[in-house]
């Protein structure tokens, strides 16, 4: 059963490789599918496996999907079940929630965007309160569903606004609002610490 599941991850995968471009709405950029792959050995409760990761991203206009896709096999052939675990509806459901690596709408520097999931590289008020700031340190490990948004406002205002974890423990928040004249930051953030990776 498990070889099967392989090797009908290798062909799947295999489409995701091949870089076919697909115009948005404005047909004034584009975006491309793409994939990302790793090879390497890993250690689980003290047996090593082999593992393979790969990272398709997948475009529905402006709408961005990125899977998370990882086998670990051992020198059998055999594929640890943990990841692939479809013996219940609960464990189906929590299966394919981890396979997804994070939704986004737009990008940042469009006016109305957000991304859920893994979040990377956020920097709020030029850096002076958060600064590059990542929720994937601990990843896969320890997965967190972040949450970064983005939206115009009437009267020329923009809300931009993100949360580290509102899966289990939402331990760092951000807000910010901004003007075409002037910007104020709001640190939210519940430890007082700015710009570290959680």
């Amino acid at each position: 059963q498990f070889k099967l599941i392989f090797y009908t991850f290798f062909l799947l995968t295999l489409g995701f490789s091949q870089n076919n471009q697909i115009d948005t709405d404005d047909h004034s950029s584009s975006e491309k599918r793409s994939v990302q792959g790793a090879f390497g050995a890993v250690t689980i409760d003290g047996k090593i496996w082999n593992q393979i990761a790969l990272r398709p991203t997948v475009p529905f206009g402006p709408l961005k999907v990125a899977l998370d896709l990882v086998l670990y096999i051992d020198q059998n052939g055999n594929i640890h079940s943990d990841e692939w675990d479809f013996s219940s509806g609960e464990k189906v459901k929590n299966t394919l929630i981890d396979k997804i690596y994070y939704i986004q709408y737009s990008s940042r520097t469009q006016n109305n965007y957000f991304k859920i999931g893994a979040l990377d590289n956020v920097t709020m008020g030029y850096g002076a309160l958060i600064n590059n700031y990542s929720n994937t340190l601990l990843y896969p490990q320890v997965r967190k569903v972040g949450m970064e948004f983005k939206k115009e406002l009437p009267q020329e205002l923009n809300i931009y606004g993100f949360t580290n974890d509102f899966k289990e423990n939402m331990g760092l928040v951000g807000l910010r609002v901004s003007d075409e004249n002037e910007e104020t930051g709001i640190d939210l953030t519940e430890h007082g610490e700015k710009g570290y990776n959680n």
